[in-house]
């Protein structure tokens, strides 16, 4: 009799709750949809869509957080199956009572023989941390919530306690930390795919979202609490928008999250349930390379955020002639067989490109003009390659470690490096690209692949001629560590070779090419007026050297350099040597724009950082095992920190995010008009239009060939206008009053001239 009840008891808590739970999902899109007052047409489907696969990042890493408190009792269940069996109780959360789900998962989990107190006591310690790690993510919301920060030191109480009662729990606490942030990210791009929430409280909402499941979470009288979540957000979010977008707002993302929690139910049950080879096939696989899975979604997300961010810039004229324009006007002349040539940036004569830098791989990338002759093309080809350099982190660091897992650490540590970040950002340079390029030498050369060495390594130096310095290195740590004469001579004639183009190009190609010494030289008038002098000097002047490193925007350089990786290169220092020469270029110059992060300056020295960082992290491994453990915390910890202080992301401290907030108001207009300026006009504009008609022949860059140019076109919008804003203004003032010019077209501040 006792077996056959609790046979019944089993059935009644399978699939007639799980019915149960889908009537009043049901009732809760019935009723929630009906307040919803807007149309399809007015939904972003790319933010739904990402907002879904957040929400599904989410529930994934609840299910590995619960997984891996059952291997901590010593149970290891397959992540499919732990997928579906946890899925399926949560579902069960609907139903009123708000206890079927903890019920479900004990008869669920049970099933595959694991302690019923066991799973029970698995349940409370996954309450701890689902509250402890969603009220870390609500921290930078208390000021706009409490209107004080006295919350924070009760959580940061409980956090330590919790933290210093198992050294274990940093891993678990890591998981909830990481699913709540995908939980509040999820739920403002759904209500943003909506109602227009302005980026520049990004990290505000998302730690308030999260605040607003924990206060639902610990509302027990309620399914899911249900009510509770939509009335505080409401009422948050009315501080940014109206009461009524609020309420639905509030209402839309919890229809959303329902949607995305049966979604997930129901591939888990497919992917669990089925029965096909070929699907298991792939399901194994994937369970097999999940590492490279989810390097390959970040980079997906990263060449996605960053690709339309640039293309954003484009669009709405934040980039200019420098340098966008002139990359652009080079790789297009290219493409006609008027190779490596442009307008003068400084002048009006049309020059060799090598009259500024040699960076002869724009010349390899004339074909894919042959595609698409676009400037936005660049954009996304440095993008791509720039996310590609995450691969080669990955590979180095899994190499060095053994470990897949600090690879994809690394990897993503450096998709989030806001040195990364700004020079993807800051228009196009070719030199941008051996980011990547020199990160491929180092792989390869550890690899004792030579071939690929070589290959990147040559790569490498045709992005601009200071990267030679660094090839040289390069060939001599090459020749130090060969263990065949082969090997050895090859490193040596690296060596040698790439010094001597280093030296030919600056002191006698470049200059041959204008007419006079590379313009850089003037940057170290201080130490000489020649290379050889300046690098003579550098080199028998040490105390003015080391003065000169030592000035307080050098140090904060620095910092600002080693920062997001929690200064650990330090404890592998000798790498660090590879990157001395732009470490030089950059500390002794006069031109502070060299030492601004902001810029595409670093991109030779980064990818020594992050080299460094991760052998320092297995020096540290190897000599202080006991605090070893906290490094990958400390790590991502530092990471975050730096990308909100220094970082383009929105969200952060000072955010590159006009181009989505301020977008120029005029910009499809004058994109017409600009394309309707026939190729064979000679055009001088001001430079935030000159990446909009550098294909072509001429084209000066305002105050230049404003006599010469057959068209002058302006736009009055640019703090930073040569020789200034003011004077850009005057220009236009003086031109409408010259007889020997036509006014063709004012729109706002953006105004067009044609010589007579």
């Amino acid at each position: 009799m006792k077996d056959k009840l609790l046979i019944l008891f089993k059935l009644f808590l399978g699939w007639p709750i799980t019915i149960l739970s889908f009537f009043f999902i049901y009732r809760i899109f019935s009723e929630k949809t009906n307040t919803l007052s807007f149309s399809f047409s007015d939904i972003n489907f790319i933010l739904l869509a990402t907002s879904i696969f957040c929400f599904f990042l989410y529930f994934s890493l609840r299910v590995i957080l619960w997984q891996r408190l059952l291997s901590l009792k010593n149970h290891h269940a397959p992540f499919l199956a732990t997928a579906f069996y946890w899925s399926s109780s949560e579902i069960k959360r609907f139903v009123p009572g708000n206890i079927w789900s903890s019920i479900a998962r004990i008869h669920h989990f049970s099933k595959k023989e694991i302690g019923k107190k066991e799973i029970f006591f698995s349940i409370i310690e996954e309450a701890k941390i689902v509250v402890i790690s969603s009220l870390i993510i609500s921290i930078f919301s208390f000021s706009f919530v409490f209107s004080t920060l006295l919350p924070l030191f009760p959580t940061v109480i409980i956090a330590g306690f919790y933290l210093y009662r198992n050294p274990k729990n940093w891993v678990l606490l890591g998981y909830g930390i990481l699913a709540f942030f995908c939980f509040g990210l999820g739920t403002y791009l759904s209500i943003a795919s909506i109602i227009s929430l302005s980026p520049y409280y990004i990290t505000t909402f998302v730690s308030f979202f999260s605040f607003c499941y924990i206060v639902g979470y610990l509302s027990f009288v309620v399914p899911m609490g249900l009510g509770v979540r939509e009335t505080v957000m409401t009422i948050g979010l009315s501080r940014f928008i109206t009461e009524s977008s609020a309420a639905i707002a509030s209402v839309y993302t919890r229809v959303i999250l329902i949607f995305a929690e049966v979604l997930f139910f129901g591939f888990s049950f497919f992917l669990y349930k089925t029965k096909d080879d070929y699907t298991k096939k792939i399901i194994n696989s994937i369970q097999k390379h999940w590492h490279i899975i989810v390097l390959i979604i970040g980079i997906f997300f990263y060449i996605l955020y960053f690709s339309s961010a640039s293309i954003a810039r484009y669009d709405n004229f934040y980039t200019g002639r420098f340098d966008l324009g002139n990359m652009d006007q080079t790789v297009w002349n290219t493409s006609r067989g008027r190779i490596f040539q442009l307008t003068d940036p400084d002048g009006t004569q049309i020059v060799s490109r090598l009259a500024y830098h040699a960076d002869f791989i724009l010349i390899f990338l004339a074909p894919f003009y042959k595609i698409w002759s676009d400037p936005r093309l660049l954009l996304v080809m440095q993008t791509a390659v720039l996310a590609c350099g995450a691969i080669l982190i990955y590979l180095i660091a899994a190499q060095i470690f053994s470990k897949k897992s600090f690879g994809l650490l690394f990897a993503f540590l450096y998709l989030f490096n806001p040195h990364i970040q700004h020079a993807n950002l800051y228009d196009f340079h070719a030199v941008t690209l051996a980011t990547t390029l020199i990160l491929s030498a180092f792989y390869f050369l550890q690899k004792k692949k030579l071939v690929f060495f070589v290959l990147s390594s040559i790569l490498a130096g045709l992005t601009k001629e200071n990267v030679w310095l660094v090839i040289s290195l390069l060939g001599g740590y090459l020749f130090i560590r060969a263990n065949k004469n082969r090997e050895r001579y090859l490193g040596a004639t690296i060596f040698v070779v790439s010094m001597m183009l280093f030296y030919y190009l600056v002191s006698t190609a470049i200059p041959n090419a204008r007419g006079t010494q590379h313009f850089a030289i003037s940057y170290y008038a201080d130490f000489g007026n020649s290379p050889s002098s300046i690098i003579t000097n550098i080199l028998f002047s040490p105390l003015k050297t080391i003065l000169t490193i030592l000035q307080p925007d050098r140090v904060i350089y620095i910092f600002q350099l080693f920062f997001s990786t929690g200064f650990l290169a330090f404890f592998s220092p000798l790498l660090l040597l590879f990157a001395a020469p732009d470490f030089a270029i950059n500390l002794l110059s006069n031109n502070s724009q060299l030492r601004q992060i902001y810029y595409h300056y670093s991109a030779l020295i980064t990818p020594f950082i992050f080299i460094s960082s991760i052998y320092g992290v297995k020096n540290i491994q190897t000599r202080f095992p006991k605090i070893a453990r906290f490094i990958p915390f400390y790590l991502v910890a530092a990471t975050i920190y730096a990308a909100y202080q220094l970082g383009p992301f929105p969200g952060s401290n000072n955010p590159n995010i006009a181009m989505f907030t301020t977008p120029l108001q005029d910009r499809e207009i004058i994109t017409s008009y600009l394309a309707r300026i026939k190729k064979r006009y000679s055009v001088a504009a001001t430079n935030n239009l000159g990446s909009h008609l550098s294909r072509r022949q001429l084209v000066y860059t305002i105050p230049m060939g404003i006599d010469r140019a057959d068209i002058l076109v302006f736009l009055l919008n640019d703090p930073f206008a040569q020789p200034s804003l003011a004077a850009q203004k005057k220009m236009v003032d003086d031109l409408k009053k010259n007889k020997h010019y036509i006014l063709l077209f004012e729109k706002g501040d953006f105004v067009a001239f044609q010589k007579k």
